[in-house]
């Protein structure tokens, strides 16, 4: 129901805004201009000559004159197929046709008049000219024959963001299953601003509702990757701009039905699997476009339906047999070392070091069963036997496809309309819904394990849109465009409400779901977060410019608003989350010691987690203002001189349900600096951190036409500001503590005393409430705050090309850079010991700065910076004589010191911050999100027989081979780097960071030794000494590159002038190139040094297409 009544609400805004909306202007995205210069035969211009600009598909035609220096301008026009017709008394007319206007392009069309009558009208047929010679942006127009022709995995038209060049997918490529995550000319992920018609389809946060409310394939007329150079209408979007297209409808009545099919029977099976992964894949649907009242109204609607059943490949490790009994008596390591068991009961100080705690081995690595915790075995009888042989640490042994299902709806409506020769109207509505029932990945799925889809996800987003220009004069012309989107999400599991902890035996926590175990080495028991979510986020969007022409100048001035709502409801994890250490059953600084499972059974729990979180309500505004001048200073140079403001509002609870941390006030219980604070109670603050007003922005573009006009030299530099909210402000129970319940509890001597056991139970704690948030709140926990003075992200972007067009080919070289700063990460644990203080007397707790808490952690600090510098070379080739291509080559270099937040990295995961919190310059290395070759192309081929065609073009023989289309997708690039981690702490300094291991040597093997068992030197790294850092780089080597070919073949075959019939055959990853992941890099793990995963092998799928 709620999805009904929210659509009938957005379809009554939609028409108030249409109706009710004075006309007035937005800048940004989904539209271009034709602009040039009308001279005589001389070179003298002709001032107030006329120009009448029709749009041939739709019959809506616009008029211009030329203003004293000869110059005629058509701004905010949508991208379609044009005719200019020239009108001059005393001149011949001239009348220009096969003008194609692509999305944010800016298309100069100069007219030399000759002498004459002006009934002589002079005919002329040509394509606008490739050279971008009006600006210094860099990027890429993505056709739609590329879009509709080109072999897409998923169907998505966002996979050829690819094609722009400097521009890598990091996950996504290959798999359908996957939403592409794209990183641009050294951005990180998720910092794009992504434009449909003009509005954009994002919320607040990570931006993350690019994919989910992208139009279908079908349905984009075309589209534009902005990479660098962009002008000021673009803000909150520091790692580049894609802008998409919808189609419209025309005077004529166009569509397509189609159907595309796949299954496992046509695939090859996954490098790492044992068998084909099912599937049944279906997608089906259609389009329709035409005119309402010819010349005047014209509709376009679009439907897609996807349903899909996969079978996904899960690794995991399970114990075996002996070990479920307690014989651990054949425990080794990846290197076949014996590991030997000690017993955590007889932890007790090294008389001969205070800082060391001794322990007695279990004899003959056998745990008697008397010894296991009655919880831990309960939880230990949901593991599956092992069904494969594993490695030599036992380790990757058990192996099953499980199969997630998909069912996706989607569809797009969109209305034009020309009220009158000054006013031009549309509306758009595009909404998807998305379902992923839970699946099984252990025998029991209420015990799932971690793997694809371990709950169920529901997933509703609509966007509608409408847009009003009106040309008030021939020189200025206002543009209004208003959008509002929102998303539903729902996250469920099938283990809630069954009161599992009573079942285990297991007190103190709340009996909603299956609680988490986790033991080192091995899949999880339990293994979802999230079991229960309700998320609700509207987002209203609302901007206004102006475009005024005098003389040679263009100036744009806009502003743009937008308000952003958030309601979250979820339980992360309210029956607990307990880990199981290697080091719960090792002895202290020896690495060939411990066991996970062991940790386990004898119900040892180094960390121990209950959250769970009371509706979290939030609200944010952000406000962008522009001003932007194109200067013709001459007929060959013209300067784009531009600068945004941006203010962006911390977000903040209207209930005021959020904290922050006073790190100088006394806390009355611990008697130390560091308190815990509530949105507006004793004067505090609402908001997390302060107002950021310093987000000015200046552009700077030139472009010379050089030789004639067939070269153009251009360069730019701009500051770009991003989003301040980059990983989301408050997200979970972390924005309100004090009110949401987050207990966690740690073992105080890095693992050689247990936090709890878990027979015991969670320990007693007070839920949170008004009573409990006093000035000595949250001692003995985890407390987390946003820095008061945060700033916004931002990046530096310059570029220098040049680009020469010679028999229709378009030649490119560009150098571009990108200097990152203040970026955003994830959350840094700043409870670390002083350095002076690692090794001395005591408790680690003790020696922190603010030991009355586990940990103090800064969320999202703007500790990162970045630098990027490419050369991009490019040779583009439009549609003519049934061929068209591009090719990109790229060879850059990154590097940054802070890793990818959520997933936007080539591992998946999200970075773990730094090593060593007082020294974040070591930090700085390659960034795994260089890549130093990459090369992109596509080709789409009408071969040369058959009718119409240059050979056998008449008899039967050309039917029969007539109609063929050739399509190829390539994408080549060399692997990311990664870097080496220990699994023990050896610091003991209580930094959370990741621990990298010591290097000895370079780790790289010659390529004639690498295997995916051992794809580099693991000898090359040890573990480090106690009380030291180790001094491995955080990018110590170069995982495996990619190769993926996708070719597509096509029949068409015509009948009765207005249908063809197309028949697909597309094969992805064609040649099956085997494109492995990051090998292991947990030293001292089963898997180190060893490749678990692969892309996709080959698959193939059928698609057939009725045009009319």
């Amino acid at each position: 129901m709620y999805r009904s009544r929210s659509i009938m609400v957005a379809v009554a805004w939609l028409v108030a805004i249409a109706l009710l909306v004075p006309p007035a202007s937005f800048g940004q995205g989904g539209t271009g201009q034709i602009v040039g210069r009308i001279t005589d035969s001389s070179g003298g211009v002709i001032p107030g000559a006329g120009v009448t600009l029709t749009n041939v598909d739709t019959g809506i035609t616009q008029s211009a004159q030329t203003g004293p220096q000869g110059y005629y301008r058509f701004p905010l026009l949508p991208p379609g197929n044009y005719r200019l017709d020239v009108r001059s008394e005393g001149f011949r007319s001239v009348s220009r046709s096969g003008v194609k206007l692509d999305v944010e392009q800016s298309v100069s069309l100069d007219f030399e008049l000759q002498v004459g009558q002006v009934s002589e009208t002079v005919e002329v047929v040509g394509a606008a000219p490739l050279l971008e010679s009006e600006n210094a942006t860099i990027g890429q127009v993505v056709d739609n024959k590329s879009i509709v022709e080109m072999p897409l995995n998923g169907r998505s038209a966002w996979n050829l963001v690819q094609l722009a060049g400097a521009t890598t997918f990091i996950k996504g490529i290959g798999d359908a299953s996957e939403i592409p995550v794209a990183t641009v000319a050294g951005s990180r992920a998720f910092t794009q601003g992504l434009y449909v018609d003009g509005g954009s389809v994002q919320k607040s946060g990570l931006n993350r509702s690019m994919a989910e409310l992208a139009p279908m394939v079908d349905a984009v007329e075309e589209f534009k990757v902005i990479t660098n150079g962009y002008s000021a209408e673009y803000g909150r979007s520091a790692g580049g701009v894609f802008s998409a297209v919808t189609k419209s409808g025309t005077n004529e009545f166009h569509g397509n039905l189609f159907e595309f099919f796949r299954n496992q029977k046509m695939d090859a099976r996954n490098f790492f699997s044992l068998d084909k992964a099912p599937l049944r894949y279906n997608q089906y649907g259609g389009t329709l476009g035409g005119p309402i009242i010819k010349d005047k109204t014209h509709f376009f609607i679009a439907y897609e339906g996807t349903r899909t059943t996969t079978g996904a490949p899960f690794l995991g490790t399970v114990p075996t047999a002996a070990y479920q009994a307690g014989d651990f008596s054949g425990l080794v390591n990846n290197q076949g070392a014996h590991l030997q068991l000690y017993d955590p009961a007889t932890t007790r100080p090294d008389p001969s070091d205070a800082t060391r705690q001794l322990r007695d081995p279990f004899a003959n690595n056998l745990i008697p069963q008397t010894r296991f915790d009655p919880v831990a075995a309960k939880v230990a009888t949901y593991y599956p036997a092992p069904n494969v042989a594993g490695n030599i640490a036992g380790a990757n042994n058990f192996n099953v496809n499980v199969g997630p299902k998909r069912a996706q709806d989607h569809g797009t409506i969109k209305i034009d309309h020309q009220l009158s020769q000054k006013d031009r109207l549309f509306g758009r509505y595009i909404g998807q819904h998305n379902f992923r029932p839970q699946v099984t990945v252990f025998p029991d799925p209420d015990a799932n394990a971690v793997g694809p889809s371990t709950r169920s996800i529901g997933n509703l987003a609509h966007t509608f849109m409408t847009g009003w220009t009106r040309t008030i004069s021939p020189r200025a012309v206002n543009d209004f465009k208003a959008s509002y989107l929102k998303q539903f999400r729902d996250l469920s599991h099938s283990s809630l409400g069954k009161d599992y902890p009573s079942m285990l035996g297991l007190t103190g926590v709340d009996g909603l779901s299956f609680p988490r175990f986790r033991p080192a080495g091995y899949t999880n028991v339990g293994g979802t977060a999230n079991v229960f979510r309700v998320q609700r986020g509207p987002t209203l969007m609302l901007s206004d410019s102006i475009t005024y022409l005098t003389g040679r100048h263009q100036v744009k001035a806009g502003f743009e608003f937008r308000w952003n709502g958030t309601t979250d409801q979820f339980r992360v994890l309210p029956s607990g989350d307990f880990v199981h250490p290697q080091q719960g059953t090792g002895l202290q600084g020896d690495n060939l010691s411990g066991n996970g499972f062991a940790t386990m059974l004898l119900g040892f729990v180094s960390n121990a987690n209950i959250r769970d979180s009371p509706a979290l309500v939030f609200r944010s505004q952000y406000y962008g203002m522009y001003v932007q001048d194109d200067w013709k200073v001459t007929p060959n140079l013209t300067l784009n001189i531009g600068v945004r403001y941006d203010l962006e509002t911390p977000r903040i609870s209207p209930n005021n349900n959020s904290n922050s941390v006073d790190l100088h006030a006394i806390n009355p219980i611990a008697n130390r600096p560091g308190i815990v604070t509530f949105a507006g109670v004793d004067g505090e603050p609402r908001r997390p951190f302060d107002l950021d007003k310093n987000n000015l922005g200046p552009r700077f573009g030139f472009a010379y036409k050089m030789f004639g006009g067939k070269t153009v030299l251009r360069g730019g530099y701009g500051i770009f500001f991003g989003n301040p909210d980059d990983i989301g402000q408050g997200a979970g129970p972390r924005a309100a503590l004090g009110f949401a319940t987050e207990q966690l509890i740690v073992s105080p001597d890095q693992n050689q005393t247990p936090s709890m056991y878990l027979r015991n139970g969670y320990p007693a704690f007070t839920p949170p409430g008004p009573e409990t948030r006093n000035a000595g709140f949250g001692v003995g926990s985890t407390v987390e705050y946003f820095e008061r003075t945060r700033r916004t992200p931002y990046s530096q972007q310059f570029n220098l090309g040049i680009q020469h067009q010679v028999r229709g080919v378009l030649v490119e070289a560009q150098y571009l850079g990108n200097l990152g700063r203040l970026l955003t990460g994830n959350n840094i644990n700043i409870n670390q010991m002083l350095p002076e203080l690692i090794g001395q007397p005591g408790t680690i707790q003790s020696r922190r700065p603010y030991p009355q808490y586990s940990a103090v952690n800064i969320l999202s600090p703007n500790f990162g910076m970045s630098s990027y510098n490419a050369l991009l070379l490019r040779a583009e080739k439009r549609y003519q004589n049934g061929l068209q291509f591009l090719w990109t080559y790229t060879y850059s270099h990154m590097l940054d010191n802070v890793d990818a937040i959520a997933g936007g990295d080539f591992g998946g995961t999200p970075g773990s911050g730094y090593q060593n919190y007082y020294n974040r310059r070591l930090d700085y290395a390659t960034s795994p999100l260089d890549i130093k070759h990459n090369v992109t192309f596509n080709v789409v081929y009408d071969l040369p027989w058959g009718p119409g065609r240059r050979w056998l073009n008449d008899g039967p023989v050309s039917q029969v081979l007539g109609g063929w289309q050739l399509s190829v997708l390539g994408t080549m690039f060399t692997g990311p780097v990664y870097g080496v981690t220990t699994q023990q702490n050896t610091c003991e300094c209580g930094s959370t960071g990741p621990q990298r291991a010591d290097i000895l040597r370079d780790p790289a093997l010659p390529s004639g030794q690498r295997t995916v068992e051992r794809w580099f030197d693991t000898e090359a790294f040890a573990q480090p000494e106690r009380f030291t850092f180790g001094n491995a780089s955080r990018s110590v080597g170069r995982a495996p590159g990619l190769a993926n070919f996708d070719i597509g073949v096509m029949k068409n075959f015509r009948f009765h002038d207005r249908y063809r019939l197309q028949f697909r055959g597309e094969l992805f990853n064609a040649f099956n190139h085997a494109n492995f992941g990051i090998p292991g890099t947990a030293y001292g793990s089963p898997n180190f040094g060893t490749i678990t995963s692969a892309n996709t092998g080959r698959s193939i799928q059928l698609g057939l297409k009725l045009y009319f």
